[in-house]
């Protein structure tokens, strides 16, 4: 499926999207980071689209101009390179103006793609769209999506979100983290590849003047078993950008029986390289490894999935979200052989603090639920 989403709140807009492309014809051997597959004929959508690979969806147009893009690649690239030589890195006049234009030169055709637009409009941060549906949230909050994974941005959005101590910018941040974090959540878990988003997304936000794109994340999933407690769903995943090369890396581990709960042994790491058109040159991946940082992060998402003891209800879920905790200080940490020069890191281990707070999560969450942590 695939989800383009602009998201406001108290004047701040930012944005998140999928990876995923599509194809009417089958394409093998293309490694998709969802539900635990690499496609090679699995649908999408049953029979008529398959995986074709993962692409930046989020285009970045200048320091004050983004655009997502859904539905026909090669319709919506045209559109967007209209606008990148209308807009030169300078403010647009009137970006309506600027929309209109694009839906005649040329000969775009913008009915087959959808187009959500982050720029400055009079010294304000504002959302344009094409071909996308826009709804009023609680609290005043705005949002625009398009794709065919509509519902699940609803879903991700329509309902109260107040964090503890956040001012109106870490709340959309944390907001775009929290629906990330569900989104890596449901392609992990998820049937098959038709359900799934390609187990990848991109989040960008206003920051220090500009938009940026926010890489340095972390996430990881917990579900909740009653009689069992918390344990791991096994496969972390970190988003890095490399200049404007985006790199994920899927990290997979199993839990010893033995030992504790939250004693988790790494298993083997793989690695996805998504550039930012189709014509830039994926470097040597000697290269590319020398330039990552370590599996540690900046931005921490953790997604636990809460099991009722009733097997007839649907399970609850909850998000952490840590922002910014400083490189190896998260509520997840790494640590490295030294005396090695392998990638993966030698161990992984969760903080007694974030042990304690997921516990606490899931009673209160079990509590409004009229149940009990067992």
């Amino acid at each position: 499926m695939t989800l383009i989403l602009g998201y406001t709140h108290k004047q701040i807009p930012c944005m998140i999207s999928d990876l995923l492309l599509s194809a009417e014809v089958p394409t093998t051997d293309i490694p998709i980071p969802a539900s635990g597959k690499e496609s090679d004929s699995l649908p999408i959508k049953e029979w008529t689209h398959y995986p074709a690979g993962l692409k930046q969806k989020l285009v970045v147009v200048g320091p004050h101009m983004m655009i997502a893009f859904a539905g026909l690649l090669n319709k919506a690239m045209e559109a967007i390179n209209l606008i990148k030589k209308e807009y030169d890195n300078k403010d647009p006049k009137n970006i309506d103006q600027l929309i209109e234009v694009t839906k005649v030169i040329g000969g775009v055709n913008l009915d087959d793609c959808a187009l959500i637009c982050l720029l400055v409009i009079q010294n304000e941060w504002r959302l344009r769209t094409i071909n996308s549906f826009s709804y009023d949230l609680v609290n005043g909050d705005k949002l625009d999506v398009a794709g065919d994974g509509i519902d699940y941005g609803l879903e991700l959005f329509n309902h109260s979100f107040d964090p503890d101590n956040s001012n109106d910018w870490n709340h959309s941040l944390l907001r775009l983290l929290s629906a990330a974090g569900r989104l890596w959540f449901w392609d992990l878990t998820g049937s098959s590849i038709e359900n799934a988003f390609g187990g990848g997304y991109e989040i960008a936000i206003k920051q220090q003047g500009s938009i940026q794109k926010i890489g340095d994340i972390l996430y990881s999933n917990f579900v909740y078993l009653p009689g069992k407690g918390i344990g791991g769903v096994g496969i972390f995943k970190k988003v890095d950008y490399l200049d404007d090369i985006l790199v994920l890396r899927i990290i997979e581990t199993y839990s010893d029986p033995s030992k504790s709960t939250f004693e988790i042994v790494l298993k083997r790491a793989s690695m996805y390289v998504i550039l930012p058109h189709q014509d830039a040159t994926k470097p040597e991946l000697s290269t590319l490894l020398k330039g990552l940082p370590d599996l540690n992060a900046t931005y921490s998402v953790i997604h636990v999935c809460i099991n009722s003891s009733d097997p007839n209800k649907d399970p609850h879920s909850s998000t952490l979200v840590k922002i910014p905790h400083g490189r190896g200080n998260g509520p997840i940490q790494f640590q490295y052989n030294t005396d090695t020069d392998s990638s993966l890191p030698s161990s992984l281990f969760i903080t007694n603090e974030t042990q304690l707070e997921l516990v606490e999560t899931v009673k209160s969450v079990l509590e409004k639920a009229g149940e009990t942590y067992i």
